[in-house]
């Protein structure tokens, strides 16, 4: 308690945080608004606080599933690799990777090279069969459909491996 009352005609010596311009904490508020300043920059680090936590949050669901589990919601597209001399399909395969300009699959074109390569001929060529197909399940699904098509209409070069293993 303040022993010295302040003078009763004197507002200013009435206030007991004068000599601390209205601020008894530190001691130092040169015009009065260092609250203010505290106040709003705490309202904008809550505001940037939200949108990081928001930002968070959706990075978190955009990687749940990884391209190879079968709720995978990507694009998909369906190819056939086959023998060029005997016309027949050798593997039918799934990706949700690009399709180039020229309308083959990355990843079709890379197996294709690898099998050249290792039977040191030009003898295997990719078509895709099907685009847009919704999700890893729903393309499983085409790539099981379409294997039994292929092995119906050329009973005698059934799909197998080395070139086919699933499903």
């Amino acid at each position: 308690m303040d022993l010295d009352p302040g003078d009763e005609d004197d507002i200013l010596t009435q206030n007991g945080y004068t000599y601390a311009n209205n601020n008894p904490v530190m001691l130092v508020d040169l015009d009065g608004h260092y609250a203010h300043i505290v106040i709003i920059a705490g309202v904008e680090a809550y505001r940037v606080y939200k949108i990081y936590k928001v930002y968070k949050k959706y990075r978190k669901i955009s990687k749940k599933y990884h391209s190879n589990s079968k709720r995978n919601p990507a694009i998909h597209h369906g190819y056939e690799i086959y023998d060029k001399k005997t016309n027949k399909v050798v593997k039918v395969g799934i990706s949700d990777g690009r399709i180039s300009k020229k309308g083959k699959s990355y990843r079709a074109e890379r197996q294709v090279r690898k099998w050249n390569k290792r039977y040191k001929t030009d003898r295997y060529a990719l078509r895709i069969v099907k685009t847009n197909i919704r999700g890893r399940y729903n393309a499983l699904r085409w790539e099981k459909r379409h294997t039994e098509y292929v092995n119906r209409i050329q009973p005698n070069n059934k799909l197998s491996p080395p070139f086919h293993y699933r499903p």
